[in-house]
């Protein structure tokens, strides 16, 4: 019998669920603040300018829609896996480009959405997603 009172199976998916919704969640509302504020992406090109990033609207667009995009799909779980890579690239950016030596303090933000599309990206999203192809179990 497996240790706590669900069963592994159940506990897996709804943990994968939780994880996705809530991630996906942080990750679409920084990538909608991105795209729609006031100064829109032109301001946060700006900001990416000054972390001396090449082609800063290039890489601000890049940034905003992986976000925005890629938090949708984690919480509807379609495509989680390919979308993780470009959100865990984004994050890890994030932490070493815009908040270096900042462990413990703003750097931990971005590591751990990193980490929680690092392991959406492992596990994939559970049985409780719109998938391709053939359903998990």
């Amino acid at each position: 019998m497996t240790p706590g009172f669900l069963k592994e199976p159940l506990s897996r998916n709804l943990s994968l669920l939780i994880l996705r919704c809530m991630a996906g969640l942080s990750f679409a509302l920084h990538g909608y603040q991105k795209i729609f504020s006031e100064g829109g992406v032109s301001e946060f090109a700006g900001f990416v300018e000054s972390l001396g990033i090449p082609m800063p609207l290039v890489g601000a667009w890049l940034a905003a829609l992986s976000e925005l995009v890629g938090g949708l799909a984690l919480i509807a779980g379609f495509g989680a896996r390919l979308m993780s890579i470009p959100l865990i690239f984004t994050m890890l950016t994030a932490a070493i480009m815009a908040h270096p030596g900042e462990f413990p303090g703003a750097m931990e933000f971005p590591l751990l959405l990193a980490a929680a599309a690092l392991v959406i990206g492992l596990m994939g999203p559970g049985k409780y997603a719109i998938q391709f192809g053939e359903p998990e179990k």
